[in-house]
């Protein structure tokens, strides 16, 4: 499970400005086209494109989340 879940997986050096290029075959499977947003994922970073991260914060129900939340007694 571990090797096709991470099989994906690049080593990157960032140039001199700590830039990164992340590999085409990431950006095609991620979507990422022009515009992309970095969101913070407890100890992680995500990187949506832009119109996918709007789509889906469209789509999010905030009360289910916190009716779930309550009932977890967050």
């Amino acid at each position: 499970m571990k090797r096709w879940l991470f099989s994906g997986a690049a080593a990157l050096q960032p140039d001199k400005q700590g830039r990164v290029l992340i590999p085409q075959e990431l950006r095609n499977f991620a979507g990422l086209e022009k515009d992309v947003v970095v969101v913070g994922a407890n100890n992680k970073a995500e990187i949506w494109d832009r119109s996918r991260w709007d789509a889906w914060n469209a789509s999010f129900d905030v009360q289910k989340m916190l009716d779930v939340l309550n009932e977890l007694g967050f």
